[in-house]
Protein backbone atom coordinates (compact mmCIF):
# COMPACT_ATOMS: atom_id res chain seq x y z
CA UNK A 1 0.00 0.00 0.00
CA UNK A 2 1.43 3.25 -0.78
CA UNK A 3 1.37 6.12 1.95
CA UNK A 4 0.96 9.32 2.20
CA UNK A 5 4.21 10.68 0.40
CA UNK A 6 3.63 7.80 -1.86
CA UNK A 7 0.74 9.00 -2.66
CA UNK A 8 2.13 12.52 -3.26
CA UNK A 9 5.07 11.59 -5.58
CA UNK A 10 2.49 9.50 -7.70
CA UNK A 11 0.58 12.87 -7.77
CA UNK A 12 3.55 15.22 -9.08
CA UNK A 13 4.29 11.94 -11.64
CA UNK A 14 1.26 11.47 -13.09
CA UNK A 15 1.34 16.08 -13.46
CA UNK A 16 4.34 15.69 -15.11
CA UNK A 17 3.06 13.39 -18.07
CA UNK A 18 0.10 15.10 -18.45
CA UNK A 19 2.29 18.05 -18.81
CA UNK A 20 5.20 16.32 -21.41
CA UNK A 21 1.93 14.94 -23.03
CA UNK A 22 0.60 18.90 -23.20
CA UNK A 23 4.14 19.37 -24.78
CA UNK A 24 4.01 17.24 -27.15
CA UNK A 25 0.63 17.49 -28.51
CA UNK A 26 1.48 21.53 -28.80
CA UNK A 27 4.74 20.47 -30.88
CA UNK A 28 2.53 17.85 -32.94
CA UNK A 29 0.33 21.03 -33.81
CA UNK A 30 3.19 23.22 -34.69
CA UNK A 31 5.25 20.54 -37.01
CA UNK A 32 6.00 21.86 -40.46
CA UNK A 33 5.02 19.68 -43.54
CA UNK A 34 7.70 19.53 -46.31
CA UNK A 35 7.46 17.91 -49.37
CA UNK A 36 10.70 17.05 -51.48
CA UNK A 37 11.12 18.37 -55.45
CA UNK A 38 13.15 16.79 -57.43
CA UNK A 39 13.87 17.96 -61.39
CA UNK A 40 14.00 14.88 -63.98
CA UNK A 41 16.32 17.20 -66.76
CA UNK A 42 16.54 13.80 -69.30
CA UNK A 43 20.56 14.40 -69.91
CA UNK A 44 20.71 17.68 -68.88
CA UNK A 45 22.40 19.76 -66.20
CA UNK A 46 21.86 18.76 -62.67
CA UNK A 47 19.22 20.86 -60.63
CA UNK A 48 19.14 20.29 -57.14
CA UNK A 49 15.96 18.85 -55.02
CA UNK A 50 14.26 21.88 -53.07
CA UNK A 51 12.18 20.75 -49.71
CA UNK A 52 9.35 23.03 -49.64
CA UNK A 53 6.53 23.56 -47.00
CA UNK A 54 3.25 22.39 -48.11
CA UNK A 55 0.70 24.81 -49.67
CA UNK A 56 3.71 27.22 -50.60
CA UNK A 57 5.34 27.69 -54.40
CA UNK A 58 8.64 26.64 -55.60
CA UNK A 59 11.65 28.82 -56.10
CA UNK A 60 11.97 28.51 -59.73
CA UNK A 61 15.47 27.17 -60.06
CA UNK A 62 17.87 28.37 -63.18
CA UNK A 63 17.46 26.73 -66.54
CA UNK A 64 19.52 23.75 -67.22
CA UNK A 65 21.30 23.46 -70.36
CA UNK A 66 22.40 20.54 -73.14
CA UNK A 67 25.61 19.90 -74.59
CA UNK A 68 24.11 18.79 -77.72
CA UNK A 69 22.41 22.75 -77.79
CA UNK A 70 19.26 21.67 -77.28
CA UNK A 71 17.12 24.58 -75.94
CA UNK A 72 15.13 24.61 -72.98
CA UNK A 73 11.33 25.30 -72.80
CA UNK A 74 9.93 24.36 -69.44
CA UNK A 75 8.73 22.48 -66.62
CA UNK A 76 6.33 20.46 -66.76
CA UNK A 77 4.21 17.83 -64.08
CA UNK A 78 3.91 15.24 -66.04
CA UNK A 79 6.69 13.08 -68.52
CA UNK A 80 3.71 13.49 -71.69
CA UNK A 81 4.38 17.42 -71.21
CA UNK A 82 0.97 17.76 -71.20
CA UNK A 83 0.74 20.39 -68.44
CA UNK A 84 3.57 23.32 -67.55
CA UNK A 85 4.26 24.08 -64.11
CA UNK A 86 3.17 27.48 -63.55
CA UNK A 87 5.96 28.36 -60.89
CA UNK A 88 3.70 32.08 -59.94
CA UNK A 89 0.48 30.04 -58.76
CA UNK A 90 0.82 26.56 -58.54
CA UNK A 91 1.71 25.41 -55.02
CA UNK A 92 3.17 21.64 -53.58
CA UNK A 93 0.67 19.75 -51.63
CA UNK A 94 2.44 16.37 -52.02
CA UNK A 95 6.18 14.99 -52.93
CA UNK A 96 6.55 16.50 -56.92
CA UNK A 97 8.98 15.35 -59.90
CA UNK A 98 9.11 18.13 -62.72
CA UNK A 99 9.78 17.08 -65.85
CA UNK A 100 12.23 18.98 -68.34
CA UNK A 101 11.02 19.34 -71.81
CA UNK A 102 13.91 20.49 -74.61
CA UNK A 103 13.82 21.47 -78.23
CA UNK A 104 16.66 20.49 -80.26
CA UNK A 105 17.62 23.74 -82.59
CA UNK A 106 18.98 22.34 -85.85
CA UNK A 107 21.25 24.92 -87.74
CA UNK A 108 18.75 25.02 -91.08
CA UNK A 109 14.97 25.24 -90.74
CA UNK A 110 12.74 23.14 -88.78
CA UNK A 111 9.22 23.45 -87.46
CA UNK A 112 8.60 25.87 -90.33
CA UNK A 113 4.92 27.52 -89.86
CA UNK A 114 2.68 29.93 -90.81
CA UNK A 115 1.84 32.54 -87.62
CA UNK A 116 -1.46 32.11 -86.30
CA UNK A 117 -2.68 36.22 -86.35
CA UNK A 118 -5.57 36.55 -88.52
CA UNK A 119 -5.27 36.70 -92.14
CA UNK A 120 -1.25 36.53 -91.70
CA UNK A 121 1.05 35.80 -94.88
CA UNK A 122 4.24 35.84 -92.03
CA UNK A 123 6.36 32.67 -91.93
CA UNK A 124 8.17 31.70 -89.22
CA UNK A 125 11.05 28.69 -88.23
CA UNK A 126 13.85 28.15 -85.81
CA UNK A 127 17.44 27.66 -86.95
CA UNK A 128 20.48 28.37 -85.28
CA UNK A 129 23.71 29.17 -85.90
CA UNK A 130 22.33 32.61 -87.77
CA UNK A 131 23.01 36.05 -87.60
CA UNK A 132 21.93 39.22 -88.30
CA UNK A 133 23.55 39.27 -91.83
CA UNK A 134 22.11 35.71 -92.77
CA UNK A 135 20.72 35.81 -95.79
CA UNK A 136 17.83 33.83 -96.94
CA UNK A 137 16.17 32.82 -100.05
CA UNK A 138 12.82 31.68 -99.87
CA UNK A 139 11.02 30.18 -102.87
CA UNK A 140 7.07 29.70 -103.35
CA UNK A 141 5.05 27.02 -105.21
CA UNK A 142 1.67 27.80 -105.41
CA UNK A 143 -0.52 24.10 -104.89
CA UNK A 144 -3.12 22.83 -107.45
CA UNK A 145 -6.11 21.55 -104.68
CA UNK A 146 -8.01 18.37 -105.50
CA UNK A 147 -10.37 16.76 -103.97
CA UNK A 148 -10.67 12.76 -102.96
CA UNK A 149 -13.22 10.37 -102.69
CA UNK A 150 -13.72 11.20 -99.04
CA UNK A 151 -13.90 15.02 -100.06
CA UNK A 152 -11.19 16.02 -98.81
CA UNK A 153 -9.25 18.93 -100.34
CA UNK A 154 -5.86 18.11 -100.94
CA UNK A 155 -2.65 19.87 -102.79
CA UNK A 156 -0.11 19.01 -105.57
CA UNK A 157 3.00 20.96 -106.40
CA UNK A 158 5.00 21.75 -109.71
CA UNK A 159 8.60 21.19 -109.62
CA UNK A 160 9.83 25.03 -110.17
CA UNK A 161 8.93 27.82 -107.44
CA UNK A 162 9.20 31.63 -107.93
CA UNK A 163 11.58 33.28 -105.65
CA UNK A 164 10.24 35.74 -103.07
CA UNK A 165 11.55 38.95 -101.81
CA UNK A 166 11.46 39.81 -98.02
CA UNK A 167 12.82 40.75 -94.97
CA UNK A 168 13.31 38.43 -92.08
CA UNK A 169 14.53 38.97 -88.15
CA UNK A 170 15.90 37.07 -86.03
CA UNK A 171 14.42 36.97 -82.09
CA UNK A 172 16.24 35.98 -78.94
CA UNK A 173 14.84 32.18 -78.61
CA UNK A 174 16.33 31.87 -82.35
CA UNK A 175 12.78 31.99 -84.16
CA UNK A 176 13.05 33.67 -88.00
CA UNK A 177 10.39 35.58 -88.84
CA UNK A 178 10.36 36.43 -92.46
CA UNK A 179 7.44 38.59 -94.35
CA UNK A 180 6.98 39.14 -97.88
CA UNK A 181 7.88 42.45 -99.17
CA UNK A 182 4.82 42.55 -101.39
CA UNK A 183 1.78 40.21 -100.78
CA UNK A 184 1.49 37.33 -102.03
CA UNK A 185 -1.87 35.61 -103.99
CA UNK A 186 -3.57 33.80 -101.61
CA UNK A 187 -3.66 30.11 -101.46
CA UNK A 188 -1.84 26.73 -100.00
CA UNK A 189 2.19 26.66 -101.25
CA UNK A 190 5.19 24.97 -100.83
CA UNK A 191 8.30 27.17 -99.35
CA UNK A 192 11.73 26.11 -100.01
CA UNK A 193 14.29 28.24 -97.51
CA UNK A 194 17.67 27.80 -98.25
CA UNK A 195 20.02 29.32 -95.92
CA UNK A 196 23.71 30.41 -96.23
CA UNK A 197 25.62 27.45 -95.98
CA UNK A 198 22.67 24.68 -95.45
CA UNK A 199 20.76 22.71 -97.62
CA UNK A 200 17.36 23.45 -98.73
CA UNK A 201 13.88 22.85 -96.48
CA UNK A 202 10.68 22.57 -97.82
CA UNK A 203 7.24 22.62 -96.32
CA UNK A 204 3.93 22.18 -98.11
CA UNK A 205 0.51 23.35 -97.03
CA UNK A 206 1.25 26.51 -95.67
CA UNK A 207 -1.52 28.78 -96.19
CA UNK A 208 -1.00 32.87 -97.52
CA UNK A 209 -3.99 34.42 -96.82
CA UNK A 210 -4.08 37.06 -99.35
CA UNK A 211 -4.51 41.22 -99.15
CA UNK A 212 -8.30 41.83 -98.96
CA UNK A 213 -8.76 42.98 -102.67
CA UNK A 214 -11.25 41.40 -105.61
CA UNK A 215 -8.40 39.91 -106.94
CA UNK A 216 -6.33 39.16 -103.91
CA UNK A 217 -8.72 38.23 -101.30
CA UNK A 218 -8.31 37.75 -97.80
CA UNK A 219 -8.49 34.02 -97.10
CA UNK A 220 -10.35 32.55 -94.36
CA UNK A 221 -8.56 29.10 -93.57
CA UNK A 222 -8.85 28.87 -89.85
CA UNK A 223 -11.67 29.84 -86.54
CA UNK A 224 -8.94 32.27 -85.79
CA UNK A 225 -9.40 33.82 -89.58
CA UNK A 226 -13.11 33.82 -89.44
CA UNK A 227 -12.77 35.37 -85.82
CA UNK A 228 -10.73 38.32 -86.75
CA UNK A 229 -13.29 39.06 -89.43
CA UNK A 230 -16.44 39.29 -87.72
CA UNK A 231 -14.96 40.59 -84.13
CA UNK A 232 -13.07 43.32 -85.90
CA UNK A 233 -14.59 47.09 -84.43
CA UNK A 234 -14.52 48.37 -88.83
CA UNK A 235 -14.19 46.52 -91.78
CA UNK A 236 -14.01 48.81 -94.21
CA UNK A 237 -15.90 48.93 -97.77
CA UNK A 238 -14.05 47.16 -100.48
CA UNK A 239 -12.66 44.50 -98.80
CA UNK A 240 -13.09 41.06 -100.02
CA UNK A 241 -13.32 37.74 -97.99
CA UNK A 242 -13.53 34.29 -99.03
CA UNK A 243 -14.05 30.85 -96.76
CA UNK A 244 -11.76 28.57 -97.50
CA UNK A 245 -12.86 25.71 -95.17
CA UNK A 246 -16.20 24.39 -92.84
CA UNK A 247 -15.25 26.03 -89.65
CA UNK A 248 -16.85 26.06 -86.46
CA UNK A 249 -17.96 29.15 -84.73
CA UNK A 250 -18.77 29.78 -80.61
CA UNK A 251 -20.64 33.12 -80.93
CA UNK A 252 -20.60 35.09 -77.77
CA UNK A 253 -23.53 38.31 -78.20
CA UNK A 254 -20.75 40.53 -76.39
CA UNK A 255 -17.90 40.04 -78.44
CA UNK A 256 -19.30 41.00 -81.33
CA UNK A 257 -22.17 43.41 -80.05
CA UNK A 258 -21.84 46.37 -82.15
CA UNK A 259 -19.34 45.06 -84.62
CA UNK A 260 -20.71 46.18 -88.77
CA UNK A 261 -18.92 44.14 -91.38
CA UNK A 262 -18.96 46.29 -94.92
CA UNK A 263 -17.09 43.99 -97.05
CA UNK A 264 -18.18 41.31 -99.08
CA UNK A 265 -17.98 37.63 -97.53
CA UNK A 266 -17.84 34.60 -99.71
CA UNK A 267 -18.84 31.76 -98.05
CA UNK A 268 -18.27 29.36 -101.66
CA UNK A 269 -21.10 26.85 -100.48
CA UNK A 270 -18.75 25.84 -97.23
CA UNK A 271 -20.66 25.37 -93.96
CA UNK A 272 -20.46 28.08 -90.86
CA UNK A 273 -21.58 26.10 -87.53
CA UNK A 274 -22.75 28.17 -85.04
CA UNK A 275 -23.14 27.70 -81.44
CA UNK A 276 -23.07 30.09 -78.21
CA UNK A 277 -25.82 32.96 -77.98
CA UNK A 278 -25.37 35.20 -81.15
CA UNK A 279 -26.07 34.85 -84.81
CA UNK A 280 -22.52 34.78 -87.03
CA UNK A 281 -22.10 38.46 -87.77
CA UNK A 282 -23.73 41.25 -85.78
CA UNK A 283 -24.28 44.23 -88.06
CA UNK A 284 -24.18 44.16 -92.07
CA UNK A 285 -23.48 47.90 -93.52
CA UNK A 286 -24.73 48.98 -96.38
CA UNK A 287 -21.68 48.03 -98.30
CA UNK A 288 -21.42 44.79 -97.17
CA UNK A 289 -22.47 41.60 -99.35
CA UNK A 290 -22.75 38.04 -97.94
CA UNK A 291 -22.81 35.38 -100.45
CA UNK A 292 -22.87 31.33 -101.60
CA UNK A 293 -23.21 30.42 -97.21
CA UNK A 294 -24.63 27.83 -95.58
CA UNK A 295 -24.88 28.62 -91.75
CA UNK A 296 -25.92 25.61 -89.54
CA UNK A 297 -25.60 24.91 -85.55
CA UNK A 298 -27.40 25.55 -82.77
CA UNK A 299 -28.20 29.11 -80.51
CA UNK A 300 -30.17 29.63 -77.36
CA UNK A 301 -30.63 32.91 -75.47
CA UNK A 302 -32.99 34.07 -72.47
CA UNK A 303 -31.68 37.86 -73.35
CA UNK A 304 -29.93 38.13 -76.66
CA UNK A 305 -32.65 40.55 -79.21
CA UNK A 306 -33.18 40.10 -82.25
CA UNK A 307 -30.88 36.96 -83.38
CA UNK A 308 -30.07 35.83 -87.11
CA UNK A 309 -28.17 32.89 -88.35
CA UNK A 310 -26.32 35.24 -90.74
CA UNK A 311 -27.10 38.68 -88.75
CA UNK A 312 -28.77 40.20 -86.41
CA UNK A 313 -29.23 43.56 -88.21
CA UNK A 314 -28.74 43.91 -92.09
CA UNK A 315 -28.43 46.85 -94.60
CA UNK A 316 -26.49 45.18 -97.28
CA UNK A 317 -27.22 41.93 -98.99
CA UNK A 318 -27.15 38.41 -98.45
CA UNK A 319 -28.18 36.03 -101.48
CA UNK A 320 -27.74 32.39 -102.67
CA UNK A 321 -27.42 31.44 -98.73
CA UNK A 322 -29.07 28.77 -96.85
CA UNK A 323 -29.48 28.25 -93.38
CA UNK A 324 -29.86 25.11 -91.18
CA UNK A 325 -29.99 26.61 -88.00
CA UNK A 326 -31.39 26.06 -84.86
CA UNK A 327 -32.79 28.80 -82.98
CA UNK A 328 -34.75 29.15 -79.69
CA UNK A 329 -35.30 32.53 -77.95
CA UNK A 330 -37.14 33.15 -74.68
CA UNK A 331 -36.44 37.01 -75.32
CA UNK A 332 -39.15 39.64 -75.58
CA UNK A 333 -43.00 38.94 -74.00
CA UNK A 334 -45.43 36.59 -75.90
CA UNK A 335 -47.93 37.91 -78.14
CA UNK A 336 -46.71 42.02 -76.82
CA UNK A 337 -45.51 43.44 -80.17
CA UNK A 338 -44.07 46.34 -78.09
CA UNK A 339 -41.13 44.21 -77.22
CA UNK A 340 -40.41 42.90 -80.62
CA UNK A 341 -37.11 44.60 -80.68
CA UNK A 342 -36.52 42.71 -77.60
CA UNK A 343 -36.81 39.40 -78.71
CA UNK A 344 -37.16 37.48 -82.71
CA UNK A 345 -35.58 34.98 -84.12
CA UNK A 346 -34.78 34.51 -88.27
CA UNK A 347 -33.34 31.88 -89.74
CA UNK A 348 -31.08 34.41 -91.31
CA UNK A 349 -31.41 38.37 -89.96
CA UNK A 350 -32.94 39.47 -87.03
CA UNK A 351 -34.06 43.07 -88.72
CA UNK A 352 -33.78 43.86 -92.72
CA UNK A 353 -33.69 47.33 -92.66
CA UNK A 354 -35.01 48.95 -95.25
CA UNK A 355 -32.24 49.30 -97.20
CA UNK A 356 -30.97 45.46 -96.98
CA UNK A 357 -31.56 42.94 -99.34
CA UNK A 358 -32.17 39.53 -98.96
CA UNK A 359 -31.98 37.23 -102.09
CA UNK A 360 -32.53 33.50 -103.24
CA UNK A 361 -32.08 32.23 -99.75
CA UNK A 362 -33.32 29.22 -97.96
CA UNK A 363 -34.67 28.53 -94.32
CA UNK A 364 -34.38 24.76 -94.21
CA UNK A 365 -35.12 21.72 -91.76
CA UNK A 366 -33.44 18.07 -91.53
CA UNK A 367 -35.03 16.93 -88.98
CA UNK A 368 -36.12 17.14 -85.51
CA UNK A 369 -33.34 19.36 -84.33
CA UNK A 370 -32.21 21.23 -87.27
CA UNK A 371 -33.83 23.98 -88.81
CA UNK A 372 -36.11 25.22 -85.76
CA UNK A 373 -37.18 28.57 -84.72
CA UNK A 374 -38.44 29.67 -81.87
CA UNK A 375 -39.13 32.52 -80.21
CA UNK A 376 -41.78 34.43 -77.81
CA UNK A 377 -42.79 36.94 -80.41
CA UNK A 378 -41.24 37.39 -84.07
CA UNK A 379 -39.74 33.98 -85.66
CA UNK A 380 -38.97 34.27 -89.55
CA UNK A 381 -37.83 31.79 -91.42
CA UNK A 382 -35.54 34.72 -93.40
CA UNK A 383 -36.56 37.53 -90.95
CA UNK A 384 -37.89 38.17 -87.72
CA UNK A 385 -38.48 42.21 -88.87
CA UNK A 386 -38.34 43.08 -92.68
CA UNK A 387 -38.53 47.04 -93.13
CA UNK A 388 -36.49 46.04 -96.82
CA UNK A 389 -36.52 43.62 -99.41
CA UNK A 390 -36.94 39.98 -99.55
CA UNK A 391 -37.04 38.42 -102.88
CA UNK A 392 -36.92 34.76 -104.08
CA UNK A 393 -36.34 33.33 -100.77
CA UNK A 394 -37.78 29.88 -99.05
CA UNK A 395 -38.65 28.18 -95.85
CA UNK A 396 -38.30 24.42 -96.15
CA UNK A 397 -37.89 24.68 -92.06
CA UNK A 398 -40.53 24.48 -88.72
CA UNK A 399 -41.47 27.59 -86.71
CA UNK A 400 -42.92 27.09 -83.18
CA UNK A 401 -42.73 23.23 -82.50
CA UNK A 402 -41.50 20.98 -84.48
CA UNK A 403 -44.24 18.59 -85.16
CA UNK A 404 -47.96 18.24 -83.92
CA UNK A 405 -46.98 16.21 -81.25
CA UNK A 406 -45.06 18.53 -79.66
CA UNK A 407 -47.38 21.46 -80.08
CA UNK A 408 -50.33 19.59 -78.27
CA UNK A 409 -48.29 18.74 -75.80
CA UNK A 410 -46.57 21.50 -74.95
CA UNK A 411 -47.06 24.67 -72.84
CA UNK A 412 -44.72 26.61 -75.03
CA UNK A 413 -46.22 30.03 -76.60
CA UNK A 414 -45.10 32.03 -79.66
CA UNK A 415 -46.52 34.81 -81.34
CA UNK A 416 -46.03 37.33 -84.26
CA UNK A 417 -44.46 34.09 -86.18
CA UNK A 418 -44.16 34.17 -90.13
CA UNK A 419 -43.05 31.39 -92.93
CA UNK A 420 -40.72 34.45 -93.99
CA UNK A 421 -40.89 37.39 -91.85
CA UNK A 422 -42.38 37.32 -88.27
CA UNK A 423 -43.45 41.08 -89.00
CA UNK A 424 -43.33 42.78 -92.54
CA UNK A 425 -43.55 46.71 -93.34
CA UNK A 426 -41.40 46.02 -96.60
CA UNK A 427 -41.69 43.93 -99.75
CA UNK A 428 -41.49 39.92 -99.98
CA UNK A 429 -41.38 38.92 -103.26
CA UNK A 430 -41.37 35.74 -104.89
CA UNK A 431 -40.60 33.76 -101.73
CA UNK A 432 -42.83 30.75 -100.46
CA UNK A 433 -43.12 28.47 -97.72
CA UNK A 434 -43.17 25.06 -99.40
CA UNK A 435 -42.12 21.46 -98.96
CA UNK A 436 -41.75 20.48 -95.39
CA UNK A 437 -42.34 23.98 -94.30
CA UNK A 438 -44.60 24.48 -91.54
CA UNK A 439 -45.51 26.84 -88.30
CA UNK A 440 -46.84 24.97 -85.24
CA UNK A 441 -48.49 27.01 -82.52
CA UNK A 442 -51.67 24.94 -81.21
CA UNK A 443 -52.75 25.18 -77.68
CA UNK A 444 -52.51 22.39 -75.07
CA UNK A 445 -55.12 20.02 -75.73
CA UNK A 446 -57.57 23.05 -75.33
CA UNK A 447 -56.70 23.49 -71.63
CA UNK A 448 -55.34 27.38 -70.98
CA UNK A 449 -52.74 28.00 -68.81
CA UNK A 450 -53.45 31.14 -66.50
CA UNK A 451 -51.62 33.33 -68.36
CA UNK A 452 -53.66 31.60 -71.46
CA UNK A 453 -52.47 30.21 -74.61
CA UNK A 454 -54.27 32.62 -76.53
CA UNK A 455 -51.18 34.67 -76.88
CA UNK A 456 -50.69 31.85 -79.32
CA UNK A 457 -51.47 34.18 -82.30
CA UNK A 458 -50.96 36.10 -85.26
CA UNK A 459 -49.51 33.09 -87.97
CA UNK A 460 -48.95 33.47 -91.23
CA UNK A 461 -47.78 31.23 -94.10
CA UNK A 462 -45.18 34.45 -95.46
CA UNK A 463 -45.66 36.67 -92.27
CA UNK A 464 -47.10 36.87 -89.29
CA UNK A 465 -48.00 40.57 -88.97
CA UNK A 466 -47.97 42.22 -92.34
CA UNK A 467 -48.18 45.90 -91.46
CA UNK A 468 -49.46 48.95 -93.34
CA UNK A 469 -46.77 49.87 -95.39
CA UNK A 470 -45.89 45.83 -96.14
CA UNK A 471 -46.71 44.23 -99.47
CA UNK A 472 -46.38 40.47 -99.87
CA UNK A 473 -46.77 39.85 -103.49
CA UNK A 474 -46.11 36.93 -106.14
CA UNK A 475 -46.04 34.35 -102.86
CA UNK A 476 -47.18 31.33 -101.68
CA UNK A 477 -47.67 28.57 -99.03
CA UNK A 478 -48.11 25.32 -100.05
CA UNK A 479 -46.23 23.59 -97.04
CA UNK A 480 -47.53 21.21 -94.61
CA UNK A 481 -49.55 23.53 -92.28
CA UNK A 482 -49.79 26.80 -90.51
CA UNK A 483 -51.58 26.30 -87.05
CA UNK A 484 -51.83 28.59 -84.31
CA UNK A 485 -54.60 29.99 -81.67
CA UNK A 486 -55.89 33.50 -82.67
CA UNK A 487 -54.92 35.30 -85.96
CA UNK A 488 -53.83 32.71 -88.40
CA UNK A 489 -53.86 32.66 -92.17
CA UNK A 490 -51.88 30.92 -94.97
CA UNK A 491 -50.16 33.89 -96.28
CA UNK A 492 -50.46 36.41 -93.23
CA UNK A 493 -52.56 36.06 -89.66
CA UNK A 494 -53.00 39.60 -89.58
CA UNK A 495 -52.88 42.20 -93.04
CA UNK A 496 -52.63 46.24 -92.59
CA UNK A 497 -50.98 46.41 -96.08
CA UNK A 498 -51.04 44.50 -99.10
CA UNK A 499 -51.08 40.73 -100.44
CA UNK A 500 -51.32 40.78 -104.28
CA UNK A 501 -51.10 37.86 -106.72
CA UNK A 502 -50.20 35.41 -104.10
CA UNK A 503 -51.75 31.73 -103.27
CA UNK A 504 -51.99 29.54 -100.56
CA UNK A 505 -52.42 25.61 -101.79
CA UNK A 506 -52.63 22.24 -100.52
CA UNK A 507 -49.79 18.92 -100.63
CA UNK A 508 -50.95 15.71 -101.15
CA UNK A 509 -48.76 13.15 -99.45
CA UNK A 510 -49.59 9.74 -101.66
CA UNK A 511 -53.58 9.03 -101.02
CA UNK A 512 -53.68 11.42 -97.96
CA UNK A 513 -55.48 14.91 -99.88
CA UNK A 514 -55.61 17.57 -98.01
CA UNK A 515 -52.89 16.92 -95.29
CA UNK A 516 -52.39 20.53 -95.58
CA UNK A 517 -54.12 23.02 -93.87
CA UNK A 518 -54.50 26.56 -92.10
CA UNK A 519 -56.57 25.97 -88.60
CA UNK A 520 -56.79 27.88 -85.37
CA UNK A 521 -59.27 28.31 -82.60
CA UNK A 522 -60.88 31.98 -84.03
CA UNK A 523 -60.09 34.63 -86.65
CA UNK A 524 -58.84 32.16 -89.45
CA UNK A 525 -58.55 32.59 -93.00
CA UNK A 526 -56.63 30.90 -96.25
CA UNK A 527 -55.24 34.06 -97.22
CA UNK A 528 -55.26 36.13 -93.95
CA UNK A 529 -56.71 35.29 -90.15
CA UNK A 530 -58.09 39.06 -90.33
CA UNK A 531 -57.92 42.49 -92.13
CA UNK A 532 -56.92 45.48 -90.25
CA UNK A 533 -57.05 48.98 -91.01
CA UNK A 534 -56.42 49.56 -94.82
CA UNK A 535 -55.47 46.21 -95.33
CA UNK A 536 -56.75 44.45 -98.72
CA UNK A 537 -55.81 41.11 -100.51
CA UNK A 538 -55.73 41.28 -104.56
CA UNK A 539 -55.38 38.44 -107.46
CA UNK A 540 -54.78 35.86 -104.81
CA UNK A 541 -56.64 32.70 -103.77
CA UNK A 542 -56.31 29.80 -101.12
CA UNK A 543 -57.07 26.03 -102.19
CA UNK A 544 -56.33 23.82 -98.91
CA UNK A 545 -58.27 23.11 -95.64
CA UNK A 546 -58.91 26.14 -93.56
CA UNK A 547 -60.91 25.05 -90.03
CA UNK A 548 -61.63 27.18 -87.09
CA UNK A 549 -62.67 26.02 -83.77
CA UNK A 550 -65.04 28.60 -82.39
CA UNK A 551 -65.58 31.22 -84.97
CA UNK A 552 -66.46 30.69 -88.75
CA UNK A 553 -63.02 29.89 -90.72
CA UNK A 554 -62.80 32.22 -93.82
CA UNK A 555 -61.41 31.36 -97.78
CA UNK A 556 -59.98 35.11 -97.96
CA UNK A 557 -60.16 36.15 -94.38
CA UNK A 558 -62.11 37.22 -91.51
CA UNK A 559 -63.56 40.47 -90.53
CA UNK A 560 -62.08 43.74 -90.88
CA UNK A 561 -61.04 45.04 -87.30
CA UNK A 562 -59.40 48.57 -86.21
Amino acid sequence: MLGKHGLHKLGLALLFLLAAGSLAACRGEDEVITHTVTFETFGGSDVNAQDIQNGRRITRPADPTKEDGSEFVGWYKDSQFSSLWNFDIDIVTEPVTLYAQWRRIEPFPTEIAMTPTPFSSTVTWLQSGVTPGTSFEVTLTAGIPQVDVFGRTLYTYPDEGVVVAGSHQISDDLTITWSPDSPVQGGVYKIAILTDGADEVTAVDLAFRGEGTAENPFLVFTSIDLAGMLEHDAIGAGQYYVLQNDLNREAAYASIQGKTFHGTFDGQNHTITVTGNAGLFFALGETAVVENLIVDGNVQTGTTPLIGGIAHENRGVIRDTVSWITITSSAGQVGNPDTKLEGGVGGLVGINHADGRIENCRFRSSGSSVGVLKANIGAGGIASINYGTISRCENRGALGAFNAVESGRSLQRYSYMGGIAGFNYGLIEQSNTTSVGKLLAQRYWNVSPPDGTENNRVIGGIAGYNGAEGIIRESFFNGIRVHGDQYVGGIAGINAGLITHSYVGARYYGALAGRSYVGGRSDVGGIAGALQGEGRVEYSYAAINVFALESTPYANASEAYN
